[in-house]
This record gives C-alpha cells, structure tokens and sequence, in this order.
C-alpha cells in the first residue's frame, strides 16, 4: 500500500491515458440506435361468401414468431445488402439489425445501428419497407394457392356441367320427355338441395385441408435449415452461371444443397416439428380447423345416407323420370357450385388485389427519431471501464514491481530482515521544521537512551553503521549530539572513515548525497548547537595515542559539551585496533559522556574490525537503499565477529497509508 501511495502519480497516468484510448475507442466502436416501428395488419374476414353456408372467407394467418423469423432471415438480409446505399454485407447487417417484438401487442421493433446519422436512417426505412414487401410476397403466395384452387374447382365443375348439358339433351332427344311430374319434381328439388350440399360441405373440406397443409408449411418456415438450404441453392445458382457441373466447388456445393435437403426432410418429420404442431399457437389453430374438417366429414356422410333414402322413394316413378330427375338434379347442383366457387375466387381475387401483406411502417424514421444518448453512454461507459482497468494494472505493475524489489522501504521490512528490533524513525527532514526536527531528536534520543543505558540522564557508548555509503550515518548522529547536550550530557562523536584502498571503491554518488544531507542538517543546527573549538577537531591524528588530551577538554570549569574527532583513513592493523580499544576505555570513564561512533559502512572490512570494540551497535537503514541479501549477509558477518547489535533505525520512513 505504501508503494502505490507514493507511486500514485503513475496510476494517474495510466488512467487518464486509457480514459483517453478508452473514449476513442468506444466513439469509434460504439453507434448511433434508431428504432423503427412496424405494426401487424389485422388479416379479419373481409369478404363474405356468398352460397348456401355463408362462410367467410379467412386469408391464412402466420404467427408472430413466424413472422419474426421472415424478418431475420438471410433472404431480407441479401436484398437490403443489395439495394442499400453506401452499400453493407448481409453479415453485417446481421449485426446491425435486431428485431425486437413487444409483449402482447401487435407491434414490432426494428432496431438499427450505425455511424451516420442520414445513412443510418436511410438504411432503417429501407430494412422496414423491404419487411412490408416480403409480408406482402408471403401474403400473395398463400392468396395465389387459394385461387388456384378455386380456378381448378371451377375448371372440373365447368367440365362437369358441359358433361352433363350434353347427356340431358341426349336423353331428351331419345325419350322425347321434356318436363317431369309434379311428383318427379318436387324428388328432383329434394335431391338438388341434397347434392348441393354435399359438394359445398366437400369442397369446405377440401379448403381446410388446404389451410392445414399451409399451416404446416408455416411451421416449415422456421425449421433453421430452411434458410441455410436456400441459401446454399442461391450459392450454387451463382456457381452454375461460371462454371460447368464437373467444377469441384459445383460439385461440393451440391453435396452440401443435398444434406441440408435431408436435414430439412428430417426436421419437418422429427418429433421437434411434431411438438410445434402440439403446443402453443398452433395447437389451437390446427385443433380448430381438424374439428371443422371432421364437421364437414359428418355433414358429407349424414347427407349421403338422406340421398339414399330419397333414391329409395323414388323407386315408384319411371325410370324415365327417374334418369332426367338425376341428369337434372346433377346440373342444378353444379350450377349451385359454380356460383359459391366463383364468388370465392372472386373474393381471393379482390383481396389479392388489394393485399397490404402482414406489417405495416407505423412511421418512417427520421433523423429525429435517432437515440444518440446510448452511443455517448456507452463511449462513456468504455472510457471509464478503461481508466478503472488503466489504474488497476499501473496498481499491479507496482505491487509485482514491490515485491520483486528486495530493497528495504519499511519498518516491517527493516525488523523482518535485520532481526532487530526498530529503535526510532526518522521522515524526510526536508519537509520539517527546525522546531520539529529539534523536538524529534530529543525524542529519539529519549527512546534510544531509555533502552540502550540505564536512564536517558546517564551516559553511553554506541556505534552506528549502515549497510552502504550515504544512508545517514552523520545526519542521525549530529541530530542526537543537540539532543544529548540539551540534557546536560557531555557528547563526544568519533567518525572513522575506510582505507585508501576501500576509497577508491567508494560510490561517489553517494558519499556526495551524504555529505549535502549532513551539510544540510548541520546548517539547520547550527544556530542552537555551540561552535567545536579548533583544538578538538584539530587533535584527531593524536586522539587515540593521548586520549587524556581528550579528556581534558571535558574537564574544568570550561569544559565543551560536545567534541568531535575525525580519525583518518588508516590501516586497521591489530596495534591500532588496540590503540582505539584503550581510547575508548579511557574516555568511557568521563562521567556522564556520551560517545557516539560513526562506523564505516558494513560492505568494508574495517567496518567490522572496528565495531568487535564497541559495547552496542545500532544498525541504520535508509529507506529504498540497502538491499536484503546484502543486509543479511553482513548482520551475519557482524554477529559471527561477536558484534552485539542492539537495534536498527530507519532514516527516511515513507509516510502511513492512512496519513490524511
């Protein structure tokens, strides 16, 4: 959590950089909406039939969902694709178009997408009249079935009164018989009506079987091969216009006209169509009309029992009379037929005509109708999904990053790694005051005192070393020297500094950020802590040799509070080891003195042969500069020396997360 507060600039950057390609993206990617609505044509009984029954005549019906799948079909989809201008595939019309219809009303809605305000409803209103257009050819189709039909009834009841004309005159030519009996008559009237109604109640039958099998057709129309089966044989029309029967792809595209063939054989046979046929809609529909049929089928069978009984009381009347009383009877009937036949045709005709097919345009789209607010919402919606996916993978890159990087940042790290326990902290002192900083080093001190000597009023010997150059060795040091000196402590500080040979190898960069650091903090200083006489930095080459030199400058009524010595970069060779182990055993007898030794860093050797001296070391760790497997290793180093590490601070602690 640390390492995202402090890198939040970056996971602004992300963000807004893919808030940016997110909005480009979704305007680019996103359309404008625009809905078309289509309304469906009430098909009611418009035209009465004339004849004996008074039926209605009832165009064929399809059902919505029928319906819908004609206007999904790829068919519509192909003749828009070619009409359309600037001109778009059949496959992306596919996408473009969804259609939409409304719960329990007759209403349709057609919705279109696109980039072009003008273009897109050009393209609406084209997809909507083309539906008209195709309801009105499906329309047309069912109407042209009928009225064959009824022409073909027409044409066979033509034939047959001609048929029958001819026999009478036949008959009467030979007999010389011209009008029958009053009795013959009245059988001849009975026997009419009966005839009549035999043929009206069988051709009724015959009409609803007709409406059965476009019933059936109707669930064939949404059988998902049907499309893909004429599109394959439109495929391979296209095919047979370039190339011969023997071309490969002729021949593959047949084999596949084949298969779909049987596929549409098999679904329109399988239990899958036989269950539309038995649920829903269509369950009703086809119920009502077999019950109709099966009416008629009684009717036929009831009136040709009742022309059998009559036939039987004609058996008293000559069979003269009897034959004309048939020939004429038979020609009455037809007659009768002929006239309900042309009065429906007449009637299909007219509807025909004047068909409006099963939809209509409610209205014609028009830029107004346009929905732009989706587009912008879903730009929007992208551009922010964008900078939410932006933030949290900059936020992922730097949680890997973090954890991947072994440096130490954080107290935990510096208690996790060093085994020691944190002893003070100390933030980034160029965000605090004087007075802040001179309140936090009596704090430190009072902390490190508290633990390390017997009292904060006593006095101590204490080494700090870091792991490389430039943590803050010196900086820690000179805020604790005020600190001490407040107390009325005598302070000596001690700094050594590595070898010729370890100075060469020294990072330069980091020496330099050291010194403007301690530079710096001693500016800030400078104006409470008292000016080192020139005598006590001036004794440094012979500080170990005559120590009592030292502590004579502690001594008297003039004694410093504070004294500094900087030892050379010297050698560490046993003798002078022994040297700085007698120096500190003298100065350590100064009542009430704080001693305070500024190691080198842990990466040299002297650092270590100089800390086997010292009573307690404290380990001083700079905040994203030492790295823990150096760390490791030269702690173990330093407890294998008999080294007695006290504890560790942390220069430069990287603010709490929860800091408001």
């Amino acid at each position: 959590m640390t390492a995202l507060k402090t890198r939040w600039r970056w996971m602004a950057i992300a963000g807004a950089a893919c808030l940016v390609v997110g909005a480009v993206a979704g305007y680019l990617q996103s359309s404008f909406k625009l809905r078309v609505t289509l309304i469906q044509n009430d098909v009611t009984a418009t035209f009465e039939a004339g004849g004996n029954t008074g039926e209605t005549y009832k165009p064929h019906q399809l059902s919505a969902q029928t319906l819908i799948s004609l206007m999904e079909s790829q068919k519509i989809r192909q003749q828009v694709s070619v009409k359309a201008r600037p001109a778009v595939s059949a496959r992306e019309l596919e996408k473009r178009v969804t259609v939409q219809p409304e719960r329990s009303t007759d209403l349709v809605h057609l919705l279109v997408s696109g980039k072009n305000r003008e273009d897109l409803v050009d393209l609406a209103n084209l997809y909507a009249n083309e539906i008209v257009q195709m309801s009105q050819v499906v329309q047309l189709a069912d109407l042209s079935r009928m009225a064959k039909f009824y022409q073909d009834k027409l044409s066979e009841a033509f034939d047959e009164i001609e048929k029958v004309n001819k026999e009478l005159e036949a008959f009467k030519s030979l007999t010389g018989l011209f009008e029958p009996d009053a009795e013959t008559q009245a059988y001849m009237k009975q026997l009419a009506d009966l005839i009549a109604r035999i043929e009206n109640a069988r051709l009724e039958s015959q009409v609803t079987s007709l409406k059965m099998t476009n019933l059936e057709q109707d669930v064939l129309l949404q059988n998902p091969y049907t499309e893909k089966l004429e599109t394959a044989r439109e495929e391979l029309r296209k095919l047979l216009n370039d190339y011969t029967p023997a071309f490969p792809r002729v021949q593959t595209k047949q084999d596949e006209v084949a298969a779909l063939e049987k596929m549409v054989l098999m679904q329109s046979t399988n239990t899958s169509s036989r269950a539309n046929l038995a649920s829903g809609p269509y369950a009703a529909r086809r119920a009502e009309l077999k019950t109709q049929k099966d009416t008629y089928e009684k009717q036929i069978v009831e009136l040709e029992k009742s022309k059998v009984d009559l036939h039987k009381r004609m058996t008293g009347i000559s069979e003269h009379s009897t034959r004309y009383a048939l020939l004429k009877t038979r020609l009455d009937s037809l007659r009768k037929t002929t006239e309900n036949l042309s009065a429906r045709q007449r009637e299909t005709k007219l509807y025909q005509d004047n068909s409006a097919g099963y939809y209509r345009v409610f209205a014609p789209a028009t830029l107004w109708d346009i929905d732009g607010r989706s587009r912008w919402m879903k730009m929007l919606l992208l551009a922010l999904g964008a900078a939410v996916f932006g933030i949290l993978g900059a936020a992922a890159v730097i949680v890997v990053a973090e954890i991947a990087d072994d440096r130490l940042k954080t107290g935990p790290d510096v208690k996790r790694v060093t085994g020691l326990p944190l002893l003070a902290t100390l933030s980034d002192l160029n965000q605090m005051t004087p007075a802040e900083q001179e309140t936090w080093a009596f704090r430190a001190w009072t902390a490190l005192s508290g633990q390390l000597s017997r009292s904060a009023n006593h006095g101590m010997v204490c080494g700090f070393i870091s792991s490389t150059h430039g943590e803050g060795r010196t900086t820690w040091i000179n805020l604790l020297v005020d600190a001490a000196s407040q107390r009325g402590l005598r302070v000596l500080t001690i700094s050594t500094r590595p070898s010729p040979s370890d100075l060469e190898e020294m990072d330069k960069a980091a020496a330099e950020s050291e010194k403007q650091f301690g530079e710096a903090v001693a500016e800030a200083m400078s104006e409470a802590a008292p000016q080192l006489p020139v005598s006590a930095v001036m004794m440094t080459a012979q500080a170990l040799a005559f120590p009592a030199e030292v502590t004579q400058k502690f001594s008297g009524p003039n004694a410093l509070p504070s004294a500094h010595i900087a030892l050379p970069g010297w050698v560490w060779n046993l003798d002078r080891r022994r040297q700085f182990q007698r120096a500190l055993a003298h100065w350590r007898s100064i009542e009430n003195m704080v001693l305070l030794v500024e190691l080198p860093p842990a990466s040299v050797p002297e650092a270590v042969l100089l800390a086997e001296n010292l009573p307690q070391i404290i380990w001083l760790v700079d905040s994203g500069r030492p790295r823990a497997r150096e760390t490791r290793q030269q702690l173990e180093t330093l407890r294998h020396a008999k080294c007695r590490m006290v504890g560790a601070v942390l220069n430069h602690e990287p603010e709490s997360v929860l800091k408001l």
